[in-house]
């Protein structure tokens, strides 16, 4: 669940409340220190994680070396054009007759 920073406007308090998205979006945050109404939301730091997006590890040099000569490989085997053969079509003596 996230975390929201405020400050009280009647006492001056800062205070943070953990609380759901729906819970943010229905706007009924309470000074904890005098009870007031009188509450804004300052600005904060957020970070999120999901399971499809995850940061990727960091790599070794060793490894980072390694795709790039894998990379530059691939690379100059695309470039070669692979060779047609043509192929000769021979017909036997016995079509021509016909």
């Amino acid at each position: 669940m996230p975390t929201y920073s405020f400050q009280c406007t009647a006492c001056n308090k800062s205070f943070e409340l953990t609380m759901t998205m729906a819970e943010h979006s229905a706007k009924k945050f309470v000074c904890p220190k005098c009870g007031s109404k009188k509450v804004r939301q300052k600005l904060s730091m957020f970070a999120t994680s999901t399971s499809k997006h995850q940061i990727p590890k960091q790599r070794s040099k060793w490894a980072l070396e390694r795709e790039a000569k894998q990379a530059a490989a691939n690379k100059v085997d695309k470039k070669k054009p692979a060779k047609k053969v043509k192929k000769k079509v021979v017909k036997s003596k016995a079509s021509k007759s016909r």
